[in-house]
């Protein structure tokens, strides 16, 4: 930890003492306007350089202390990448691996999260590692076409997952809807075609696709990115115990000429909801 940093956490250390001075509510507001300066801040060794890890919660401590751990199919699939290509990251979360492949592979990374707070989170981490040339967020759901609606969250927490935008679905893939939707955010939903040929995004050399159930939307809106010569690889996580989803989703992938290359899980889901 620098100096500077020593000196903020100590400053934010002596306010929220002094903050037991004040009524409640002041209190309150103080320990609000505070609270980023003592939230922890994890650090990983990442290509021989510490990348920084805001983590203003329990969820986002877990995601930086597992990183290495919870899914080592999506880093050795990465680290495969030519250096310099163009990235995206649909369903980003708080950006852990939009920050690998940057740091990591020196990509070009486009990362969409519409869940507000992850959003929020993933761009204090682009900010702490000064990687706003290279790293660019979104806050929107991509989708099969253009269409304003809602994001359902199955959590509120910082560094939740199993989120769905549209539809609320029963499946465990969408966050096991079935038990209740903790927030429906309003949020705008676009198609990878749509964003490549209306917006001139880049078109990406890998894509990575975890969003727990919008799977399906996702590819039918790619058609024609998936077919462009510039798309080496798709990385998607799917719900395998439904088995005609998957069926549905991997031809919708196949059609645009790629070939399914291998299937892989990591250890740590072997029990489990998710397993």
């Amino acid at each position: 930890m620098g100096t500077k940093e020593k000196l903020a956490r100590l400053a934010a250390a002596a306010l929220k003492g002094a903050a037991g001075l004040l009524g409640s509510r002041s209190r309150a507001y103080l320990l609000a306007l505070f609270a980023e300066e003592l939230a922890p801040v994890e650090r990983l060794r990442i290509a021989g350089r510490e990348v920084r890890f805001f983590c203003p919660g329990p969820i986002p401590v877990w995601r930086a202390e597992t990183f290495f751990t919870k899914e080592p199919e999506t880093l050795e699939w990465m680290d495969g990448f030519a250096e310099n290509g163009v990235f995206w990251d649909i369903g980003a979360n708080v950006g852990l691996y939009s920050l690998y492949a940057a740091f990591k592979r020196n990509m070009r990374v486009l990362s969409f999260e519409p869940e507000s707070s992850n959003y929020y989170v993933l761009n204090r981490n682009i900010l702490l590692n000064q990687l706003d040339g290279r790293v660019s967020a979104y806050c929107l759901a991509v989708n099969n076409a253009r269409e304003l609606g809602v994001l359902n969250l199955s959590d509120p927490k910082i560094g939740a997952a199993v989120h769905c935008f549209g539809e609320e679905r029963s499946s465990l893939a969408c966050g096991g809807m079935s038990s209740g939707v903790s927030l429906r955010q309003g949020m705008i939903g676009l198609s990878v075609d749509e964003l490549v040929s209306d917006y001139s995004l880049p078109v990406p050399h890998h894509i990575k696709i975890d969003v727990d159930g919008n799977e399906d939307r996702i590819i039918a809106g790619a058609a024609r990115t998936l077919a462009r010569p510039e798309l080496r690889s798709v990385l998607i996580e799917l719900d395998t115990t439904d088995k005609p989803y998957v069926a549905n989703v991997t031809r919708r992938i196949e059609q645009a000429g790629l070939k399914l290359r291998s299937v892989k899980h990591a250890p740590m889901f072997d029990g489990g909801k998710f397993a």
